[in-house]
């Protein structure tokens, strides 16, 4: 009964040690460290403030961000992710046209960390950028020979780029932020063409497709027109 007791006895201590050490640690990263995440609230104001009925996006498609930055020296890593998805349908009762497109939009990137006084920070940095857009439509034509058309446009990007942010600390811990970048990247969008028509003059069924690839590249100034609700912790 004794052994058990010791034995008990120093599993209790061996945990009580480790959490210690965890509580520590994380103590330890949060006094080197700061942390911010934000979420765009340009999608919500849309909602909110909508005074011509416009369906205009902002350019800047990232709507959830993360960074990390050392105290002392103010360098930290910074991270954006962003994504889209619509489905439409319409449907005359003679054609009948269904889209799904997906976008997703990735970065990641350093920037540098000043303090402009006590209610304002600014960050400068480079970031890389990967975007991959898929676009399907499937037409379906009903007659006497019904014509199937379906059409996918994907095209992957990559690139790189400065930015620049402006923080405002609306309290010790919310603040509210907007960015600029300039960002420079290439893409390989393709396009697939399938067509499958049923008895086209009374003859056997007719299916084609054709694929055709090409390059792009472009730089993409963003200015300082998306806001951002920002936690620091």
């Amino acid at each position: 009964m004794i052994k058990k007791q010791a034995l008990l006895g120093i599993l209790i201590l061996c945990l009580t040690t480790k959490i210690s050490k965890a509580q520590s640690d994380s103590s330890s990263m949060r006094s080197q460290f700061v942390q911010y995440a934000g979420v765009q609230l340009n999608p919500l104001l849309r909602q909110i403030i909508n005074f011509n009925n416009s369906n205009q996006t902002t350019v800047n498609p990232y709507l959830l961000t993360y960074s990390i930055d050392d105290k002392k020296t103010g360098s930290g890593i910074r991270i954006g992710a962003g994504l889209n998805y619509t489905a439409t349908t319409t449907d005359d009762g003679v054609t009948k046209n269904v889209t799904n497109e997906i976008d997703y939009e990735l970065r990641l990137g350093y920037e540098k960390l000043i303090r402009i006084g006590n209610r304002w920070e600014l960050t400068a940095g480079i970031d890389l950028l990967l975007n991959n857009t898929n676009n399907f439509t499937n037409t379906v034509e009903n007659g006497p020979q019904t014509l199937t058309t379906n059409i996918t446009d994907e095209n992957f990007n990559y690139g790189i780029g400065p930015m620049v942010s402006l923080r405002f600390y609306a309290t010790r811990r919310i603040l509210i932020g907007t960015e600029t970048s300039l960002y420079y990247t290439r893409g390989f969008p393709t396009e697939t063409i399938s067509e499958y028509q049923s008895n086209p003059g009374g003859g056997p069924p007719f299916y084609v497709t054709s694929k055709t690839s090409s390059f792009s590249a472009q730089a993409t100034l963003a200015l300082p027109v998306a806001f951002y609700l920002i936690v620091k912790f």
